[in-house]
């Protein structure tokens, strides 16, 4: 029997040797020497053993687990299938995460809304989302309402449903990051709040940020404030409580003392230098000054636009500028674009086609005054546009051309003499002329808006035949054709003239031209003939439109009849009681001023520069002479402006013996309380290079910085400071007329008017004296000097206009100011 076992033995064993033998000869080798790669291949007898004996202990580990599952129980066996059930439902549902999570990351890429929304709910938890995930998603969805809103906008198709879509989303993902499902991200949390304020849904981000405030700081920073705000003041919140929370920003992040930075009493060491501290929010500056621009507190308004130029007079961001030009009236618009020229900002093509807009928009058409101080205004905006830029658009030609040849509407031009009429006509056309040569150096040539506007205003308007003839040929010229507008205008000047042979004649063209494109007269066709008919005293146009009627759509008919049995003859020569009469003496002078104005222009741009050396030419920044509006003080000589701005603007300071800085007690803010010293400001630049913080010696003083238009640091932040103050002046009359005229409404009972964004009469009548070759004189003083170099008076009136300046500014009153 033991036999018969040790035989057994000895036959397993020679088996089990001669499939090792096997197994080594013909597997292991081959393998391992294809999978390593050539530097780890070794042909040395110590590594086949190495290799032998990993793969015995593996043969001998396999049945080791074999034999111990043969011998484990059942309940243990059902125990180890839970285990790995579980271990494999984990795994299966990571893989499932990561694998939605990348489509959501790829949809979020490919700006596929609607899978965004459906990815991100499917996603069974949603902390394999990273913080830069989460800002991607939410920035988008952010990107996806503004498309909408535009396109909305743009009239077209779109469904309510889409932006519902999209802050329910948002609902969703609030609802995550309040319940800690997802990664927090400051950049996704300013995202929700602006999405929140661009639908509209303004009391959900409200709710959200009342939540948000009280997170830490991977939730909120200072630029959340910032957004904050902004959703506060659409929402109709009141100052009083925006305020607090701009100071609550400034508290919660103090930065490098960026409260004291921005306040309007902070100084600079240096105003020939960048300031020596780096990162301040102007993010927030910019958000409480929207605030108070809403709510109609212009002066705080104006203060943190005066900080923020005196902080970064060349590059503040673009909007910060833009609210003004579109918060505030024109007078005010057009002086703040002037700011930002003379730094040498590329403000965008759609600024100044919006001030040009504006300006011809809220022109009085019966006013001379109203148009003359348009036109001057227009040319020194196109001056200003040429030198920070060096570019000019068609509109510009458009703009300047109508609105010129609208004078001829004007009242009383028709009771003008035909000689003085036609010695207006040919200054309009040489003016005309000399606004082509000039624009045309940039490669601008006119509209056929501006031939259209030819032929009917100085053609019909003027009382000049040949100037149709002259304005034809010209379009011809050009290589345009004559449009349906073109040949409405001829129908006009015929009904002007009250000849019907030309009448007859111009109707027959339109309906050939519409014929020859397969169509009938349209709607305005039918209009303009039976002004024309009635001026001429004719049924004509009836009698067209009975012939015509079975080709004009049925729901023309009625608007068409009515135009034709209701449409009163228009008179040149009537007038209205309160329409002024406009003589020949004041057309004649203000088209000369256009001229002039016009070869100030034509003299900088001959050699075609880049943009405009504003250190050496001067600057239209102000329109209105102040001390003709309002009786201001602050018409003095530059030298004593220049002055005051050095006492407001610099510290008093002294140096110890030791060398440091002492420097008088600041004064309180608006929310709160700023203690700060020189002593710690300086503090602050220690990090900086020695050129950038201050210095009380050096041995040569560092290259002056420099805007693209030439001009200095220091002396934009001077200009910048003056204008500030002249629009602390011209807002405070502009509202305070407001006010009045607020108060009369609730005493009556009505609605309030609107308030008044063009020019008013008294603005226009000044503007009317001011143009580029009669540019404002501010500071120049007439009276008389003194042996000693001191006018009578001079000095009361240096000493009443810092006073001035002290309360449109509300600083403290400095000692021995005199008051």
């Amino acid at each position: 029997m033991l036999y018969l076992r040790l035989k057994q033995a000895q036959a397993e064993l020679q088996s089990h040797r001669a499939w090792l033998t096997s197994f080594r000869s013909i597997r292991a080798l081959p393998r391992w020497q294809h999978e390593q790669p050539d530097f780890a291949r070794s042909s040395s007898t110590g590594s086949r053993s190495n290799a032998e004996l990993k793969i015995r202990r593996q043969v001998g580990r396999k049945q080791n687990d074999e034999a111990t599952e043969r011998n484990i129980s059942s309940a243990q066996r059902r125990k180890q299938e839970r285990w790995a059930g579980r271990r494999q439902t984990t795994k299966d549902v990571q893989l499932e995460v990561l694998s939605i999570r990348t489509d959501l990351l790829q949809a979020v890429e490919e700006q596929r809304t609607k899978d965004v929304i459906r990815l991100y709910n499917e996603l069974p938890e949603k902390r394999p989302l990273a913080e830069r995930d989460f800002a991607a998603i939410a920035q988008w969805t952010h990107q996806a309402l503004r498309l909408e809103n535009q396109a909305r906008a743009r009239q077209e198709n779109t469904k309510r449903e889409d932006t519902e879509e999209i802050v329910a989303f948002v609902d969703q993902l609030v609802k995550d990051v309040r319940q800690g499902n997802i990664v927090p991200s400051v950049k996704a949390n300013q995202h929700i709040l602006g999405i929140y304020k661009e639908s509209g849904t303004l009391d959900a981000g409200k709710k959200f940020w009342s939540w948000l405030e009280g997170q830490d700081d991977s939730h909120v920073q200072v630029q959340t404030y910032a957004v904050a705000i902004e959703l506060l003041a659409i929402s109709g919140a009141a100052l009083d409580e925006i305020e607090p929370l701009y100071g609550r920003a400034l508290i919660r992040f103090p930065g490098s003392f960026h409260a004291y930075h921005l306040s309007p009493e902070a100084i600079l060491y240096d105003r020939e230098r960048p300031p020596p501290v780096r990162g301040l929010p102007l993010g927030l500056l910019q958000s409480i000054t929207t605030a108070r621009l809403m709510r109609g507190d212009s002066r705080k308004a104006y203060l943190g636009l005066d900080t923020a130029l005196r902080l970064y007079p060349t590059s503040l961001d673009v909007r910060f500028l833009r609210l003004f030009m579109t918060e505030r009236p024109l007078s005010e618009a057009y002086t703040i674009f002037a700011m930002a020229c003379q730094a040498g900002y590329k403000l965008p093509t759609q600024t100044y086609r919006s001030l040009l807009d504006n300006l011809r928009a809220k022109i009085d058409p019966n006013s001379f005054d109203s148009q003359i101080a348009t036109l001057r205004t227009i040319l020194a905006a196109t001056y200003l546009q040429l030198g920070c830029s060096g570019t000019v658009f068609s509109n510009t030609t458009a703009v300047l051309i109508i609105t010129m040849t609208e004078l001829f509407r004007l009242p009383g031009i028709g009771d003008v003499e035909p000689k003085k009429r036609k010695k207006l006509v040919d200054s309009v056309l040489a003016l005309t002329r000399k606004i082509f040569e000039v624009f045309a150096r940039y490669g601008v040539l006119p509209p056929q808006s501006v031939f259209n506007a030819i032929i009917m205003n100085i053609a019909g308007h003027g009382h000049s035949k040949e100037v149709l003839g002259i304005a034809l040929k010209d379009l011809e010229a050009l290589g345009m054709e004559a449009s349906d507008v073109t040949r409405r205008s001829i129908l006009s000047v015929a009904g002007i003239y009250k000849d019907e042979e030309f009448v007859k004649t111009s109707w027959d063209d339109i309906v050939v031209a519409r014929r020859d494109q397969n169509e009938w007269p349209a709607q305005k066709d039918f209009f303009v003939l039976a002004k024309a008919c009635k001026q001429i005293g004719s049924d004509f146009a009836q009698k067209q439109f009975d012939a015509l009627k079975t080709f004009v759509p049925d729901e023309w008919h009625s608007a068409i009849q009515y135009s034709i049995d209701k449409q009163k003859a228009e008179s040149s020569s009537s007038l209205g009681a309160d329409k002024e009469v406009v003589s020949f003496d004041q057309l004649s002078a203000g088209i000369k001023s256009l001229d002039d104005d016009l070869d100030v222009i034509d003299k900088i741009t001959s050699d075609r520069p880049t943009v405009l050396d504003f250190s050496e030419h001067s600057v239209p920044l102000q329109l209105l002479d102040t001390s003709k509006l309002m009786q201001s003080p602050l018409n003095i000589p530059e030298e004593d402006m220049r002055s005051i701005y050095d006492s407001l603007t610099t510290e008093q300071a002294v140096v110890s013996p030791s060398g440091e800085f002492e420097a008088p007690e600041q004064h309180s803010q608006d929310s709160f309380t700023v203690n700060f010293t020189i002593k710690q400001v300086q503090a602050t630049t220690d990090h900086l290079p020695p050129q950038q913080g201050p210095s009380l010696s050096s041995s040569s003083p560092p290259e002056q910085i420099r805007s693209a238009t030439n001009v200095t640091l220091g002396e934009l932040r001077y200009r910048n400071w003056k204008c500030i103050n002249y629009l602390l002046q011209l807002a405070e009359k502009h509202d305070q007329e407001y006010d009045v005229l607020v108060d009369k409404a609730i005493a009556a009972g009505t609605r309030p008017p609107a308030r008044v964004m063009g020019f008013t009469k008294e603005e226009a009548e000044i503007i009317v004296e001011t143009g580029l070759s009669e540019p404002l004189r501010v500071g120049k003083s007439k009276t008389k000097v003194k042996v000693d170099g001191r006018a009578p008076g001079r000095e009361l009136s240096k000493q009443l206009a810092q006073q001035e300046i002290i309360r449109l500014r509300g600083l403290p009153t400095p000692p021995n100011s005199g008051s």
